[in-house]
């Protein structure tokens, strides 16, 4: 009984249709609007700041919408990516090389796919010397050992070799500046 009751309830609320107790079903109508008040000419001037208010007000039977926030979409689709533990390793060059401006250095984080696991993403954060701005050419293999090698080379010299080993750890190694 109880089960078919708020199964009734629950269809009238969803077609709209009230029933008052003792009568019959009554088409649900929203309440008369009331004129709004209207300031009177003999009211003294405003000195303060004015504040504005809403330019349109929504009948207090609508419910009101959540404000909309701004959705920021990106051109490329979600990827997974997963967390690993990671060590680096830097190996200076012998020589010095200079580059032909000063610039800082830029922290960036590669999204390399693991060679070991394809599909499986890995966000590792690099700190590369400003004078590598080209495009790296990259090569990728798997060892003898089952160890994955990703091989970043930049045009000034600079070379970055990312190891995946079989569980999970990645080894940044980095040569030059």
């Amino acid at each position: 009984m109880r089960f078919t009751a708020s199964l009734l309830l629950g269809v009238c609320l969803l077609s709209g249709t009230v029933y008052a107790q003792g009568r019959g079903p009554e088409l649900a109508t929203p309440p008369a609007a009331e004129p709004l008040p209207m300031p009177s000419p003999s009211a003294p001037p405003l000195n303060g700041p004015v504040v504005q208010g809403p330019s349109v007000m929504a009948p207090p039977y609508l419910p009101q919408a959540p404000i909309a926030e701004a959705v920021v979409t990106s051109h490329y689709p979600a990827i997974p990516v997963s967390q690993r533990n990671i060590r680096y390793a830097h190996h200076p060059t012998l020589f010095k090389t200079r580059s032909p401006e000063h610039v800082p250095p830029l922290e960036t984080v590669l999204l390399v796919e693991d060679p070991c696991q394809p599909g499986c993403m890995v966000a590792v954060p690099v700190c590369l010397p400003g004078c590598c701005l080209d495009e790296p050419i990259t090569h990728s293999a798997v060892g003898l050992l089952g160890r994955g090698f990703v091989t970043y080379r930049y045009s000034c010299g600079y070379r970055l070799k990312l190891i995946f080993d079989r569980d999970g750890d990645v080894v940044v190694h980095s040569f030059g500046r």
